[in-house]
């Protein structure tokens, strides 16, 4: 559980940091990626067969990966 707390917390805002500058996108961008985690993370659980908090951290730990490359290709703040 302290996983997925923590995945939670830094995991989204952390993501959406790396693309925008402004706070209103930032909150939107955070929510959106906590939903796409949740939602990726639960289909991964019930495929695997595994728990569903560390799914979801994995997850959410993934989207960071794909944000972070993105935000290094693309490198100016867009949104």
């Amino acid at each position: 559980g302290a996983i997925l707390v923590v995945a939670f917390l830094i995991v989204p805002a952390a993501a959406a940091y790396l693309v925008s500058k402004k706070m209103n996108m930032m909150l939107l961008l955070a929510c959106l990626i906590s939903i796409i985690g949740v939602i990726l993370g639960y289909f991964l659980a019930v495929f695997l067969n595994a728990s569903i908090a560390g799914s979801i951290a994995t997850s959410l730990g993934f989207l960071f990966l794909l944000v972070l490359f993105y935000s290094k290709v693309v490198t100016k703040k867009l949104i």
